[in-house]
């Protein structure tokens, strides 16, 4: 067992979380690369833009002497990091501190991503169809945003009419993901492909 698989199951371990969620989560996302970073510049104009003055206080913390401009606060703060991707503003919400590229880092990463894996499993009770399955929905959950597999599910629970209390097809991924389309639209296909491509590791 290499040293990223023994990272991978102490950190998950000690966040009682599923090690092969945080082993899933790594493969899709970067297939286990330590140094991919991906800006993400729709991002930056839906949710930060608005802070521009806030991104740029934040960016002279760490350069004194380069002037910022939006192209570099995207790259730097709008980004996405690391083996498991994560975004800035995701990573500092789930007790990250420091410079971005501290991201990086294998264990940063891994450990700032289970922290936010614990938390949207841990937001899926009602998935009680299986373990492996509320597994599918938080991958789905950490690609798409929870707010857009919450909504596909209300759908998937719709067409059944049941309501969250009541068990159903609408539990199983490969059922509920047929009404993601109808919350992002062509952005579904990504995510589910996403999911479908590490159903093995879980399954494992």
């Amino acid at each position: 067992m290499n040293n990223t698989m023994l990272n991978i199951k102490a950190i998950a371990a000690d966040k009682n979380l599923d090690y092969r969620l945080l082993h899933a989560t790594a493969v899709a996302e970067s297939n286990m690369n330590n140094f991919c970073h991906r800006p993400e510049p729709g991002f930056w104009r839906a949710y930060m833009r608005s802070d521009i003055d806030k991104w740029y206080t934040e960016f002279r913390k760490y350069y004194k002497t380069i002037e910022p401009t939006e192209e570099l606060l995207i790259s730097l703060f709008a980004s996405s990091y690391g083996m498991c991707q994560l975004m800035y503003t995701t990573a500092v919400a789930n007790g990250f501190t420091g410079h971005p590229i501290r991201l990086y880092d294998e264990k940063v990463n891994l450990n700032v991503a289970s922290t936010y894996l614990k938390h949207l499993y841990d937001r899926y009770p009602e998935i009680r169809s299986s373990h492996i399955e509320r597994m599918k929905f938080t991958i789905a959950a950490y690609n798409a945003g929870r707010g857009s597999i919450n909504a596909m599910l209300r759908f998937a629970r719709q067409d059944e009419g049941l309501t969250i209390n009541q068990d159903g097809k609408w539990q199983y991924w490969d059922i509920a993901k047929k009404y993601l389309h109808k919350v992002t639209g062509t952005n579904s296909e990504i995510t589910i492909k996403h999911v479908d491509r590490i159903k093995d590791i879980l399954a494992n």
